[in-house]
């Protein structure tokens, strides 16, 4: 005699449906009345309870299969969509009941081809989601709920990465570093696509006379190390005739099968005659010409001193700023003499000020304050200074 399961289900207070299933009956017959969504909630079902299809209590019962439940996309653009549809067959005796129940994402979406199957016929279960961002292990789908007691429900699911077009590497910049005028300085950057098999880059454009492009197909290990289908390497050279001092400026990549340019800026440093030091407790990234000045409140101002040493040989007067402009407008900026340090050498100080009363402003690495130096330097040589500062 076979053993059979007795299952016991709380409807409702008070009220206990007891049910005999064989012990063969597939896991997947396990009705969950919570799921766990992808943004962390958990989401009650148990009020759609009483909708759901009921298996009937004795024979014939239909015979809910579905060959394929998780379908891998592979890999799709950030904001695209794809669709699939999963097919269900009722292998059984009776007419099959099917209920779509809710996807684990809003940007899924399910649509059923029919509500009744009836025996040795099948219906579609059609998926479709949208790749809002960007995901290396998109995963997303739901439940079908059925009336057949052995699969009450089927869960099915569509995963794969969703990816930018294109990516760039280095990200966003391309520093070179410091040059000198002898050798002056290359980076390589890359240019993937994890999403197209091909593509081609149609043009380079820079202001700059002094940087310049070559552009290679990527090689098998560059294409491995960055997990892409297709790719360029682009190798920037920063020319050693450029004058002294920060030179940012803007590549933009023409892509074939973009629907606009793909922008990076390219830094890059000229050691000049000019070298500027910060003064203890001050902070200066050499390499932006970035200064911090932290957070001060309004009714105090803030102060910072930097040392300029200047390499004076070839020079018939003395070094001097022959223009100053800052912004905002309230930044002070004086350029003074300390010492001659020999015959070819000087150090001087840069005084940078905000002065008390200012109104509440803040200054940041996306919009900072501006000091903008010429001088009287035969090398042509120009200080730009960027500051960060918070008056609160």
């Amino acid at each position: 005699m076979k053993i059979q399961s007795i299952a016991v289900f709380l409807l409702f207070p008070g009220i206990v449906l007891i049910s005999g299933c064989a012990d063969e009956i597939d896991a997947e017959a396990q009705t969950e009345t919570a799921h766990v969504h992808s943004d962390g909630e958990e989401h009650d079902h148990s009020d759609d309870l009483a909708i759901l299809p009921v298996p009937a209590e004795e024979g014939p019962w239909p015979s809910a299969v579905a060959e394929e439940k998780t379908f891998d996309f592979g890999t799709m653009p950030v904001g695209g969509e794809k669709e699939h549809a999963f097919v269900i067959r009722n292998d059984g005796e009776a007419d099959l009941q099917l209920m779509a129940g809710e996807p684990t994402c809003k940007c899924t979406a399910f649509e059923l081809g029919l509500k009744t199957v009836k025996p040795g016929e099948e219906t579609t279960l059609l998926v479709r989601w949208l790749g809002k961002a960007k995901d290396d292990s998109f995963q997303h789908g739901g439940p079908v709920y059925t009336n057949d007691p052995k699969r009450k429900e089927i869960r099915f699911v569509v995963k794969g990465i969703v990816d930018t077009l294109f990516d760039v590497f280095p990200d966003r910049v391309w520093s070179i570093g410091t040059v000198n005028a002898k050798t002056g300085g290359t980076i390589q950057g890359v240019v993937i696509s994890r999403v197209h098999d091909d593509f081609e880059i149609t043009d380079i454009a820079c202001k700059s006379p002094h940087i310049s492009t070559v552009v290679s197909p990527a090689p098998p290990h560059i294409l491995e190390q960055y997990q892409g289908r297709c790719g360029y390497t682009i190798d920037v050279t920063f020319s050693p005739d450029a004058p002294p001092g920060l030179a940012e400026e803007d590549l933009t990549l023409k892509l074939s099968r973009s629907d606009g340019p793909v922008k990076v800026l390219v830094r890059a440093k000229m050691a000049g005659p000019v070298r500027v030091l910060p003064s203890p407790g001050v902070t200066f990234d050499n390499m932006v010409n970035g200064l911090k000045l932290g957070q001060f409140p309004t009714n105090k101002g803030r102060k910072a001193e930097l040392t300029l040493l200047v390499d004076t040989s070839e020079m018939s007067e003395p070094f001097a700023a022959t223009s100053i402009d800052t912004s905002p407008g309230f930044v002070k900026a004086e350029l003074k003499h300390v010492a001659q340090l020999s015959d070819e050498r000087s150090r001087y100080k840069l005084l940078i000020s905000i002065p008390p009363g200012i109104p509440r402003t803040e200054r940041d690495r996306s919009s900072p304050g501006l000091v903008d130096i010429q001088t009287n330097h035969p090398s042509g040589q120009t200080l730009k200074l960027k500051l960060s500062f918070k008056a609160f």
